[in-house]
């Protein structure tokens, strides 16, 4: 098991302190549990009198012994890894199998080989006795419909955790992808990072917060869709309300007076229920998870066209190819679709940032009615470079988009029709304010090393807190007396007795 924890350890790249246990210690700390439970199973004498093995060898004997009965076997190490996202065990070559895993701190973004084989016997075992202890069930081949099993447990300590599994005659062995809850990430830490600019991040809890402004993320499964969703909305004014449809497990840290309502898969009487429920709350905003299907992009078209403001997800890897969802897989009439839109936000799995492209539509223009401005992309050619566009796609700098991005019709009522009205110059002035805010709070809750990274030096959840109590005192300090320089003393004077 200790070989199999380096190995492990050696394959997650980038990894780096964050507060949280190591593989080594939640080994440790595994055993010594393992020889409380174990030593309540057998006669203590008996135990000592082994005088032949040492402690290693008696720690080792009773995490085994525990651990196959109640753990997670050779996923253990991955399971109580919180920075551990996505697991994979799929067939590479004729009975053997590889366990790939996706990790926060590996760049590109995308699966790390774990250096170990399995054969078909090992995988039916854990298909059998390993699987049901993570998702709660019983692995039974009955419980498989048309060879594909799915469902979903709680692990304690860990949270949700999704389980997938595919077996032959519909894949080649057996597949299996088990989708941890992720953790949430604030807006500093995504920057410690390098996931994008700070006024990226600003930009985007400029949408979150503005009443009337519909802002959906769009990206392939694990690009971080709802970890940017949450992390943008939780920074957006208390005095919100919300109405929330989806898994409130992964929408942990969202901000405000929020109503919960949950569809039931597959059943469309629920989802009639949530739809009419949904139009009688009273709401700002709205929160739709995840568009999945034709129903869900129904359900969402129909909230836009009541005047909601919408924070969605939905899995595609552009704007084209979103657009062309919502077309051809949801079968939604094109005007309805660009109408629904007011900005998209794309994400980025191919290189170190998290945000490829920000999209925003002019759907009311009737000359341009469908063109879509990509006002902010990720270069490509230079992987720490991005660009701020024009409506022309001309490249410019910071204040002279924001003067642009207000002249788009979607963003122009999003500001007049807040409670308080916002101008140009108040936009321009309240972006600069979050800016500044982000940059102060990151100084406060990071600290440069010397290899270049940047670590924290408080707890993943007190920065969250901070950063969410941080953005709204920036708002609270600014609509006051619209006054950024004051409200730049007050948040001083906020962070310094912070």
């Amino acid at each position: 098991m200790n070989a199999l924890s380096d190995e492990i350890k050696d394959v997650l790249l980038e990894r780096r302190p964050t507060g949280v246990k190591s593989v080594e210690d939640l080994r440790i700390e595994l055993q010594s549990t393992a020889i409380i439970k174990l030593e309540k199973l057998i006669k203590k004498p008996d135990w000592d009198d082994q005088a032949d093995l040492g402690s290693d060898e008696k720690n080792l004997i009773a995490w085994l012994a525990v651990d196959s009965v109640q753990g997670y076997g050779i996923l253990t190490p991955l399971i109580y890894d919180p920075n551990v996202t996505d697991i994979e065990i799929k067939e590479v070559a004729d009975d053997v199998y590889k366990i790939t895993c996706r990790h926060l701190y590996s760049r590109p973004k995308k699966m790390c080989v774990v250096d170990v084989n399995l054969n078909k016997i090992e995988v039916e075992n854990l298909v059998k006795n390993i699987v049901p202890r993570i998702a709660g069930t019983v692995g039974d081949t009955a419980l498989f419909k048309n060879d594909t099993l799915e469902t979903a447990g709680m692990i304690e300590g860990m949270g949700k955790i999704r389980c997938t599994i595919n077996r032959p005659p519909i894949t080649k062995g057996y597949h299996l992808e088990l989708r941890k809850h992720a953790k949430k990430l604030s807006i500093p830490e995504l920057m410690a990072l390098g996931e994008a600019p700070v006024e990226a991040f600003s930009l985007l809890w400029i949408f979150a917060l503005l009443s009337k402004m519909s802002m959906m993320f769009v990206g392939p499964v694990g690009s971080g869709k709802t970890t940017l969703l949450v992390a943008a909305q939780s920074c957006a004014p208390e005095s919100l309300v919300w109405g929330v449809v989806g898994d409130i497990d992964e929408l942990e840290g969202i901000s405000g007076d929020y109503v919960l309502f949950k569809t039931i898969s597959g059943d469309s009487e629920s989802r009639e229920k949530v739809r009419k429920k949904l139009l009688r709350k009273r709401k700002e905003k709205v929160i739709i998870q995840e568009i999945r299907d034709s129903k869900d992009a129904e359900d969402y078209v129909s909230q836009r066209q009541q005047s909601e403001a919408i924070l969605s997800t939905t899995h595609a890897r552009s704007i084209e190819e979103v657009v062309d969802r919502f077309k051809f897989n949801f079968a939604i009439p094109e005007e309805y679709v660009y109408k629904s839109f007011d900005a998209l936000v794309v994400m980025n799995e191919r290189g170190n940032l998290i945000i490829e492209t920000i999209g925003v539509i002019d759907h009311e223009n009737e000359n341009d009615r469908n063109k879509i401005y990509r006002m902010f992309e990720f270069d490509y050619h230079d992987g720490s470079k991005w660009y701020w566009k024009n409506r022309k796609g001309e490249i410019t700098d910071f204040a002279s988009f924001l003067r642009d991005l207000s002249t788009v019709p979607c963003v122009r009522n999003a500001l007049i029709m807040q409670e308080t009205p916002m101008s140009t110059e108040r936009l321009i002035e309240l972006t600069d304010l979050g800016v500044f805010a982000i940059n102060e709070l990151f100084d406060k809750c990071f600290r440069k090393q010397s290899s270049g990274l940047y670590l924290p030096i408080r707890s993943d959840r007190e920065i969250f807190k901070l950063t969410k109590i941080c953005m709204q005192t920036a708002y609270d300090l600014y609509m006051q007396r619209f006054d950024i320089t004051s409200a730049r003393e007050g948040l001083k004077t906020w962070l310094r007795e912070m």
